[in-house]
């Protein structure tokens, strides 16, 4: 494609992923992996372009102010190896594997390195990265968006085919929406049960110095010895009571907590999910 095309599609998809990256909620974590912005688009330029893939900030290495002079560092200029960047992609999720994690593959072409992307996203999904690749197609013929559907399709995710500037800055601010709207969704479940947990501390608290107060200041004064010390057991007795039926509470309730924490950390996943429903019932 001519060089002035290749220049305004990425501008425009660098400014999208910019603006998703700064509206994206705090607890998000990011990383930017690239392809094609080494050698040329010359047969001179292949090998080198085709091996020429770049992790330029691991997971959580970028901030929202951060995101455009991550940006600035690349331009496409050669071919398109992407099996071998989805295969690059693994030493990223390296040390995140307990993690729900989730590539978004920006391509405007297929692969032209004789790589399997397919075959790459499938390994990443399936063996033990929890990952989910979501691919958009940026202005692609019909014949490579059926490629790029097919590398969606094996990374467990979604295609996503955009034709011009506005379908990419719409799909990353849908994506971006529903992600924050999401993730105030499991963290208001994650804190309702915290709220509950703290409750309960303070009414087991509540009760444990009221029993306290009247056992050391009330009308009757009682002692461990002597003629009270019946009245001094019950007491403790009582304390010990409310102590053991709020920890039985705490262990019923731990795996609400589980759960609460697990659908936290599944945000991404919640948005997928979430994109994927409004995709088929939207007008």
């Amino acid at each position: 494609m001519p060089a002035s095309e290749a220049f305004s599609k990425i501008e425009a998809a660098k400014d999208a992923i910019a603006n998703y990256v700064a509206n994206a909620p705090a607890r998000a974590r990011f990383g930017f992996l690239v392809y094609g912005h080494k050698g040329n688009n010359q047969e001179s330029g292949k090998a080198e372009s085709c091996v020429g893939i770049e992790l330029l900030a691991p997971i959580g290495g970028v901030d929202k102010g951060g995101v455009n002079d991550v940006m600035t560092r690349f331009q496409p200029v050669g071919w398109t190896p992407i099996g071998a960047a989805l295969e690059k992609a693994r030493e990223a999720f390296a040390a995140a594997e307990s993690a729900e994690n989730r590539i978004i593959l920006v391509s405007d072409g297929i692969e032209t390195c004789g790589g399997d992307p397919v075959a790459e996203a499938k390994k990443l999904h399936e063996e033990g990265y929890k990952v989910t690749v979501d691919v958009v197609g940026f202005d692609v013929s019909s014949n490579d968006a059926a490629q790029l559907r097919r590398i969606a399709e094996a990374g467990g995710g979604k295609y996503y085919d955009a034709k011009t500037q506005d379908d990419i800055n719409d799909y990353f601010k849908r994506q971006g929406e529903a992600f924050s709207q999401t993730i105030k969704a499991s963290n208001c479940y994650y804190d309702a049960v915290l709220d509950s947990d703290s409750c309960d501390i303070n009414l087991v608290s509540k009760a444990l110095t009221k029993i306290s107060d009247e056992r050391l200041h009330g009308e009757e004064k009682i002692s461990p010895i002597g003629e009270t010390a019946d009245k001094w057991k019950a007491f403790n007795d009582f304390s010990e009571r409310i102590r053991t039926l709020a920890e039985q509470r705490r262990e019923r309730l731990r795996p609400l907590r589980e759960r609460a924490k697990e659908l936290r950390g599944k945000g991404f996943e919640i948005n997928r999910q979430t994109i994927e429903n409004y995709d088929k019932v939207k007008p």
